[in-house]
């Protein structure tokens, strides 16, 4: 009944198994300690902070709109006539509606995807930041902002010109890198 239990040292290490950190996590650590934190306050920070924040609320938009188009859906699925013996087929013309919302809310949840995975420059370009990194962090700005200001008029042609202007981001981020 009295098992010698060895210390969580000697077992562990019996077995090549080490309890100490990893180099990366101490330098995390010890990167923290020596402020190698993101600077919100920083001015230069400001703009991507912005960008971020707007394809945010764009993308919580979106969210949104989908469930209600999504709620919408469900009544028109509701509203359909059951099938009877009588009538058997269901109105040819309530399901192509039901179809195109379908299509419609699928084409909303992958103009979200789109959104919420627009790429922008990782914290430490802002850090290391130049006079060209501030223009790009700028205009990137605008275009969220455009993309915002578009979706507050939901409609199917505004979902065509958001992807346009997400077209245009992803382009001038490509120009951007090549140059």
């Amino acid at each position: 009944m009295n098992k010698k239990i060895l210390p969580m040292s000697d077992t562990f290490q019996r077995y090549g198994i080490t309890l100490a950190p990893s180099s990366v996590i101490t330098t995390l650590l010890l990167g923290a300690l020596n402020a190698w934190t993101y600077d919100y306050r920083n001015p230069q920070n400001e703009l991507r902070n912005r960008s971020l924040q707007l394809r945010n609320l764009a993308d919580e938009a979106l969210g949104k709109y989908k469930v209600q188009l999504s709620q919408e859906l469900s009544r028109l699925r509701k509203l359909l006539p059951e099938p009877t013996r009588e009538n058997p087929d269901p109105p040819m013309e309530g399901l192509a509606a039901v179809k195109t919302l379908d299509a419609y809310i699928r084409s909303v949840e992958s103009l979200r995807v789109r959104v919420q995975g627009a790429a922008i420059p990782p914290q430490e370009f802002v850090h290391h930041s130049q006079a060209a990194n501030q223009i790009l962090l700028t205009e990137l700005q605008n275009i969220d902002s455009d993309i915002l200001r578009v979706l507050s008029e939901l409609t199917p042609s505004t979902i065509e010109q958001v992807t346009e202007l997400l077209a245009n981001r992803d382009d001038l981020l490509l120009q951007f890198q090549k140059s």
